[in-house]
């Protein structure tokens, strides 16, 4: 297996559409036993805020609906997949500029909401594509199916932004019609295309340069780099073996947004960065602690991320500690390393009771 392949298995996911299909095909308690079998899910654990999963869990779930519903199981549920949410992906979609600044957005984002699946833009002479693609193994009944559920999805988020003309737009399928394909049609207000090179969503030039009827390029612009940020986070949380961020969820969006405002898409980057060298962060100290991205956007935590106040001597360069090791002669150098290690355990500990005060004082959700 890729590598890549295996990083987006591993992907934490909410478990709200995990939720939704469970209480959608499993009516009885033994019809959810069954569709949960193998996957790692616990039902109760489905029911708890904030719940989350691997990505690998949700395709086990999805495979498991798929061998006892048919391909065309989305249909089924399809308010799960078309209810577009109001999250920055949607935010950064309909108030776009134009269709194809919009289309550009869903390819670049979209599989920071579903990272089971890759997106590409392809140009064309006459017309604009994100092409898609499975991210993960994926067995040809299962992709059909999850493409399905996909194409739901994205005909929710552009036939609001094509309004009337979404009938000039193409979903292309690259498999024959299925069984049933009458139902299927009367999902879609745009064309349907069946044996096709691709799945793709392709829409005509002379409507991408339309402009979106829901244009903000204020909003637009914080929810673009609320996404950019988010997936920073990640990045690094993949590299160092952090928590991953499973949902960029309303209170964290307001975070980042109330970071972004002080310090600025770089000054994010420069806390990020920060993290990624410091041991005491990362797990490296007997203490175990490994930062997360509830932990990054409390306002006095970033201040210091900034500023690289939590590290233990190896900051990268571009950032300036606040931490200063006292200037003696007799010190050795690992002398030193232990005082900053020290003084930067010191500093999370007063973080995490103040925190815990704000939490009590519920100045803190």
């Amino acid at each position: 297996m890729q590598g890549s392949e295996a990083d987006a298995l591993r992907t934490p996911v909410a478990a709200s559409y995990a939720r939704a299909l469970v209480r959608a095909f499993g009516r009885t308690r033994s019809e959810r036993d069954e569709l949960l079998k193998g996957t790692g899910i616990q039902q109760g654990a489905l029911d708890q805020p904030g719940a989350h999963m691997p990505v690998s869990s949700l395709v086990l779930l999805a495979a498991n609906i798929t061998r006892a519903h048919g391909e065309l199981w989305p249909l089924s549920a399809a308010a799960v997949w078309s209810t577009s949410l109001q999250g920055a992906l949607d935010v950064a979609t309909r108030t776009a500029p134009t269709v194809a600044d919009a289309l550009n957005i869903g390819a670049r984002f979209g599989s920071t909401r579903a990272p089971f699946i890759r997106n590409r833009l392809r140009r064309t002479a006459r017309s604009i594509q994100i092409e898609i693609a499975p991210a993960v193994p994926m067995d040809g009944a299962l992709w059909r199916a999850v493409a399905l559920a996909v194409s739901l999805n994205v005909h929710a988020v552009y036939v609001q932004l094509l309004e009337d003309a979404i009938d000039q737009a193409t979903l292309h399928f690259p498999w024959p019609p299925p069984a049933g394909a009458e139902r299927l049609m009367q999902h879609y207000s745009c064309a349907v295309k069946f044996d096709a090179a691709a799945f793709a969503f392709d829409v005509p030039n002379a409507l991408c340069v339309r402009p979106s009827p829901f244009a903000d390029p204020e909003l637009h612009a914080k929810a673009i780099e609320a996404l950019e940020a988010f997936n920073a986070y990640n990045a690094v949380a993949l590299r160092c073996a952090l928590p991953q961020a499973a949902k960029l969820t309303p209170n964290r969006e307001r975070s980042i947004v109330a970071r972004l405002k002080d310090y600025g898409l770089d000054g994010w980057h420069r806390a990020l960065a920060n993290i990624e060298q410091s041991k005491f962060l990362t797990g490296g100290t007997d203490q175990g602690f490994r930062a997360d991205l509830d932990f990054v956007c409390q306002a006095k935590s970033f201040g210091k991320l900034h500023d690289g106040g939590y590290g233990n001597g190896r900051h990268s360069t571009h950032a300036q500690s606040t931490i200063t090791a006292p200037k003696s002669a007799g010190m050795r150098e690992f002398e030193i390393e232990a005082w900053k290690e020290k003084i930067g355990r010191e500093m999370w500990e007063a973080d995490q009771k103040f925190i815990a005060a704000q939490k009590e004082s519920g100045a803190v959700q």
